[in-house]
């Protein structure tokens, strides 16, 4: 049994376990919680991430869940630190139609979109945005993409332009362990891009990628304050599924 199915078992009916090794593991709170252990499994948990040699680790609750009070001082006694507050939404994509205005748009499967490319397009999607700041390097983040996303990755970075100036990125792609449920890694635009009513049309288009890899349904999240994409998901009928609180905990 490797490191991921162990932590799997010690976390059964608590959390969906997100493999970002070797720098991180994530945890994810399930609808149908169960408390108990949870101290103890946590305790185990956090020994498992030491001697692995983890960078950090990180925990999502429902904020609305009968537990939330209980599970956040758990991790606040074990050294976690609040990061964020988010929400969630989600979409049926079968409702999803043929887009009259589409964008150019290239991965990382093209010869002419490099890594090194991708990494500077992301960085400036992140410049100035609302959402919370980012402790990782860009060589981090793609790492990250990389270890969750699987041998797919590279189809997954993609890069959106008019003519040939790019002018935002997204990262669709089906999530690890499902074989339907359509996600978003990243989705920014470049700051002078911002503004011009590119957002709801490059998220649709977005989400038509997402259907076409199989995705039955969409699942995406933007932080509390970042009002604005929140705007975009409304625009494009995602309902909210859920109010979420992230937690960080670092490794030295």
């Amino acid at each position: 049994m490797n490191t991921i199915e162990l932590i799997n078992v010690l976390f059964k009916n608590q959390f969906k376990v997100i493999d970002g090794l070797p720098n991180s593991i994530s945890l994810e709170q399930i609808d149908s919680f169960h408390s108990n252990d949870l101290a103890k499994n946590l305790t185990e948990y956090l020994s498992l991430c030491e001697k692995l040699s983890l960078e950090r680790t990180s925990v999502l609750l429902n904020k609305r869940s009968d537990n939330f009070n209980y599970i956040s001082n758990i991790l606040m006694i074990n050294g976690f630190e609040h990061y964020a507050s988010k929400v969630e939404y989600i979409k049926n994509l079968n409702t999803i139609e043929v887009q009259n205005k589409k964008y150019n748009w290239k991965s990382l499967n093209d010869a002419e979109l490099t890594e090194g490319d991708f990494k500077v397009y992301w960085e400036m999607c992140m410049k100035d945005s609302a959402n919370a700041k980012s402790s990782l390097t860009m060589d981090q983040h793609l790492l990250s993409v990389e270890s969750e996303l699987g041998e797919k990755w590279r189809n997954s970075c993609r890069v959106f332009y008019i003519e040939r100036t790019p002018i935002g990125i997204t990262i669709p792609h089906i999530e690890p362990g499902t074989i339907d449920e359509g996600r978003i890694f990243y989705f920014g635009l470049f700051p002078e891009a911002r503004g011009r009513n590119f957002a709801s049309d490059l998220h649709y288009q977005s989400l038509q990628f997402l259907k076409e890899m199989g995705a039955r349904y969409y699942i995406g999240a933007t932080h509390l304050a970042n009002t604005k994409m929140q705007k975009v998901f409304l625009r494009n009928n995602c309902t909210v599924k859920a109010y979420n609180e992230v937690f960080y905990k670092y490794f030295s």
